[in-house]
């Protein structure tokens, strides 16, 4: 199990701050570390089977219960020609050790082998940072999220507060005989769904924040706060220049090229140096005999393996090497019509929010200039309770935009922040 530290108090008070947050504690991050450490391990192995050096050490001791009888010409003992003497060949006891260390010269398959580990780190590393950049733009999305709801927690507590001073003032009137029952209907109408609101909201804002803090992995007992400053601008934002998915797939087509390629070479012969050193003990007595001496052998060579016939799992491997090779190529063709296509779209998103926050913001101010002149006209029994609720719900209503658009705008830049940071 991997530990995972936390401050004891964690405010966010923007994306940087969540950036710099996920990369010292996020689960997923040190994942991806040890996939890229297991990856390092895979090419490190493929460069020992390079030259695949074996040294199997051997040791039998034989207890033959039976020797084998043999038939030879009598003539070479004196015996009549044409008859033949029984005898016994060969030790009872027979002890053999011996070791047989071997290395690869050629090697083709092996040699492949080693690029395709090499393409493997550089693959799993760029997954890792598409893996992130997921991360990123979720945790981010979450930050902005519990900010509007915030924003909009904050102003239907003062609504909350302007619509029970309308309820207190329609009810007034209506015990002195100066409104209907519908006004004071409504205007409680009012205050109960804007208590629904805040509830509402206050779940979706825990929803958000359970989404952040399983991101962060901070636990519900830690305290998490979060700031973020009404925009008076549109803020600056670069151009999305982003080229990870086009390169992740293009590497990924290098690598199972290079598979394909490994799978090919295993059909050719293997050259190997070999070497042999051994001792063999006979004896009729015992296999502790001792005045039997161990008799050495050795040698040295070459050895030349070659599959023939052609093994069928090797046949099956090369086919579908060649298939995930062909619908590589293609996935890194459409991947590069997709990174641009994305580049423009997350420009395109963006220029759409800026648009929609400057409608929000300029019709929030005016819902907000009315609302404020219209209570006070309310106040003053200028104007009808209907007028005062109208008001009140429109500026309710702006406001909401208003946050939600800022949100969206925001989390647009955030995304485009992100695709130009992690390449």
């Amino acid at each position: 199990m991997i530990p995972v530290f936390t401050p004891a108090q964690v405010v966010f008070t923007n994306e940087d701050s969540i950036f710099s947050f996920l990369k010292r504690y996020n689960i997923t991050a040190k994942i991806n570390g040890l996939q890229e450490e297991q990856a390092i391990a895979t090419r490190n192995a493929a460069i020992a089977n390079i030259i695949n050096f074996k040294n199997p050490i051997n040791f039998s001791a034989t207890n033959n219960l039976q020797l084998p009888v043999n038939f030879i010409p009598a003539e070479a003992f004196g015996g009549p020609s044409g008859t033949y003497k029984s005898i016994t060949l060969g030790q009872q006891y027979v002890s053999n050790f011996n070791f047989t260390p071997q290395i690869d010269l050629i090697n083709p398959q092996s040699w492949s082998k080693l690029r395709s580990a090499e393409l493997n780190i550089e693959t799993t590393r760029l997954n890792n940072q598409l893996t992130m950049r997921t991360v990123y733009e979720t945790a981010t999305a979450a930050y902005y999220n519990i900010a509007s709801l915030n924003d909009q927690i904050s102003s239907t507590d003062e609504l909350i507060k302007g619509a029970t001073t309308i309820h207190q003032i329609v009810s007034q009137k209506f015990q002195n005989g100066l409104s209907r029952s519908q006004e004071v209907n409504n205007a409680n109408a009012t205050l109960i769904t804007l208590r629904d609101r805040l509830a509402q909201l206050l779940y979706l804002k825990q929803q958000q924040e359970t989404a952040l803090r399983n991101l962060c992995h901070i636990p519900t007992s830690q305290p998490m706060t979060i700031h973020w400053d009404k925009m008076q601008a549109v803020p600056q934002t670069p151009t999305p220049q982003s080229n990870l998915l086009s390169r992740t797939a293009e590497l990924q087509n290098r690598m199972l090229t290079s598979e394909l390629r490994a799978a090919r070479l295993a059909m050719l012969p293997v050259v190997s140096l070999i070497y042999y050193q051994g001792w063999q003990k006979n004896s009729n007595v015992s296999f502790n005999d001792k005045a039997t001496e161990w008799i050495p052998s050795k040698y040295i060579g070459l050895k030349i393996s070659l599959p023939f016939p052609p093994d069928v799992n090797r046949i099956t491997a090369s086919y579908t090497a060649r298939i995930n090779a062909s619908i590589a190529t293609l996935n890194a063709m459409q991947a590069q019509q997709q990174n641009e296509t994305g580049n423009e779209l997350l420009m395109s998103e963006y220029n759409r929010n800026v648009v929609a926050w400057e409608s929000a913001r300029d019709l929030a101010q005016l819902r907000n200039e009315n609302y404020q002149a219209t209570l006070q006209q309310y106040k003053e029994g200028l104007v009808s309770t209907e007028i005062m609720l109208t008001a009140l719900n429109d500026y309710l209503s702006a406001t909401a935009t208003l946050s939600n658009s800022q949100a969206l705008l925001m989390q647009s830049r955030a995304k485009i922040k992100i695709n130009n940071l992690i390449q």
